[in-house]
């Protein structure tokens, strides 16, 4: 187009301003920024304390603040479904520990014998801290019902996923849904939680 005593048309220059400001890909495309961590809509209350096996009582912000992924595994000793998953525990923890998340298990039950769960966990070789959750007030702030329930933090207590270990109950396959392990691979790779709530298939807690 011919300028007009030495100036381009108005439309023309209109339109050379519109893609100087528009952003232009590199060739080949421009990578995009790695995907946000999903999380459901939940935050951990920070002031709830758990009681270790040294009878200390901490803050679950405390707690969560030393590993980049804590697991709360809801526990009850005596339920079929939690004997049943005492190996596939035990493999999340060989697998998972070593890559700095934080497992232990936590027992809600009101007039639970706290030395007798932690004496159980230890004979089946769970390898985690079973500490108490006074009068169930985790677990009713995580709306935790039922044993085997796992919860997983971040360092800021936001909860990525919350449900049961897999899609088994007191027979393990190996064709099951491993929901637990496909949280914590995703979480730990920066990758949105594809499915951060499930059914916990565990034994009702008798929290009250």
């Amino acid at each position: 187009m011919t300028p007009i005593d030495g100036k381009l048309p108005l439309v023309t220059s209109l339109l050379l301003a519109l893609l100087a400001a528009t952003p232009i890909a590199a060739c080949g495309g421009a990578s995009s920024p790695a995907a946000a961590v999903t999380v459901t809509s939940t935050t951990a209350p920070a002031s709830l304390s758990l009681r270790d096996e040294a009878g200390k009582d901490e803050s679950l912000s405390e707690r969560a603040s030393r590993a980049p992924l804590t697991v709360l595994l809801f526990f009850s000793s005596d339920c079929p479904v939690q004997k049943a998953h005492d190996a596939r525990i035990r493999e999340l923890v060989d697998a998972y520990g070593p890559r700095g998340v934080a497992f232990s298990a936590v027992v809600s039950e009101v007039g639970a014998d706290v030395a007798a769960e932690r004496a159980a966990a230890k004979q089946r070789g769970l390898g985690v801290p079973v500490l108490e959750d006074k009068d169930a007030a985790l677990a009713d702030a995580l709306d935790v019902e039922y044993s085997t329930h796992a919860v997983v933090l971040d360092r800021e207590r936001r909860v990525l996923y919350t449900g049961g270990i897999d899609s088994d109950r007191t027979h393990l396959s190996p064709k099951s849904s491993r929901w637990l392990a496909n949280a914590l691979d995703e979480a730990l790779a920066g990758k949105p939680v594809s499915r951060a709530k499930t059914e916990p298939l565990g034994c009702p807690l008798r929290k009250h």
